[in-house]
């Protein structure tokens, strides 16, 4: 099985530049935990994570509702705490290979990339649903 099998190729994006309160809401309505920034080329500066929002203290959490809201009393950019150099694998390689670096570095999600190009995003919730169809293939084979 190989990355491009199993990674996000529709990808949400910001580019540099873009404030933290504006990422933030971009992350929490589309519902994911990863935003890869783009320079001015349309190449990969960095990745934003909800850890990294995280980092700079101004995410909390409403206990009654359970919604998120960001609080941020300066103009911070993303390029300011998001990781500028993000672990990336190709389409072409294997899923294997991309879960060993996902547990080495203790990561959540690797972008995919070819020739500095952004193709899509592998998170480690792409790597679950993949498991699970794996799992669930010998039941469904079984029931016909």
């Amino acid at each position: 099985m190989y990355v491009k099998d199993v990674m996000q190729s529709v990808v949400t994006t910001a580019p540099k530049g873009t404030p933290v309160q504006d990422a933030f809401e971009i992350m929490r309505d589309g519902g994911f935990r990863h935003l890869p920034v783009l320079d001015e080329f349309g190449k990969v500066a960095g990745i934003l994570s909800d850890r990294d929002l995280r980092s700079v203290g101004a995410v909390y959490k409403d206990e009654a509702t359970g919604s998120e809201d960001f609080l941020v009393t300066e103009d911070t950019t993303v390029d300011k705490i998001m990781a500028t150099k993000p672990y990336s694998v190709s389409p072409e390689d294997s899923v294997s290979f991309a879960i060993d670096i996902i547990k080495e570095k203790r990561i959540g999600c690797l972008i995919v990339s070819k020739g500095g190009e952004l193709l899509g995003i592998l998170s480690y919730m792409d790597l679950l649903a993949a498991l699970k169809q794996i799992l669930e293939k010998p039941a469904r084979e079984s029931a016909a």
